[in-house]
């Protein structure tokens, strides 16, 4: 079965007259999100394509805790300078039996019920866990694009552009 992968959250801001090496930008996210001290969080970067097989490929960071993980990119584009994020939760083997017990009728579904009980799966604590995961992460990227902006004299995000677009936790 090939694992499930389910799109939480995304962000997106062009910020015109910002001049960064992606390069720079990863570092400082990285910075400040160690600040935060979540736990048994992975850094890495990962290339992705462009477009097609022979496209060329844009690095971006990903910040990874168990089944969730964060890309990030920023690159110059345009006049300026783009970030982009977003949050995915990975399925695990227990998600998806889950999953395939819930697709299976009623008897399925009681069977998928109980085993979410069991395993924990759908608890308020992993929901909570995975909302402050991306506030925290967030909060950090939020840093860096402030301090890029500050030094570049360009005025700071008004709230409203600050906030990631949220899609659903855990159906």
């Amino acid at each position: 079965m090939a694992e499930q992968t389910e799109l939480l959250s995304h962000w997106l801001q062009h910020f015109e007259g910002l001049t960064q090496s992606s390069q720079q930008f990863y570092s400082m996210v990285e910075k400040r999100v160690s600040m935060k001290q979540i736990s048994d969080v992975k850094f890495a970067r990962v290339d992705f394509k462009e477009g097609g097989l022979f496209s060329d490929s844009r690095e971006y960071l990903r910040i990874k805790r168990g089944d969730l993980r964060y890309d990030i990119g920023g690159a110059p584009f345009g006049n300026g300078f783009f970030v982009s994020a977003r949050l995915f939760a990975e399925g695990k083997f227990a998600d998806e039996m889950i999953g395939s017990l819930g697709r299976g009728g009623l008897l399925a579904n009681v069977a998928g019920a109980v085993t979410a009980k069991v395993i924990g799966s759908h608890t308020y604590m992993r929901v909570d866990q995975a909302h402050m995961y991306l506030q925290l992460v967030h909060r950090g990227l939020l840093e860096a694009v402030d301090a890029m902006s500050s030094a570049a004299n360009l005025p700071t995000l008004p709230e409203p552009e600050r906030r990631p677009v949220m899609k659903a936790f855990f159906h």
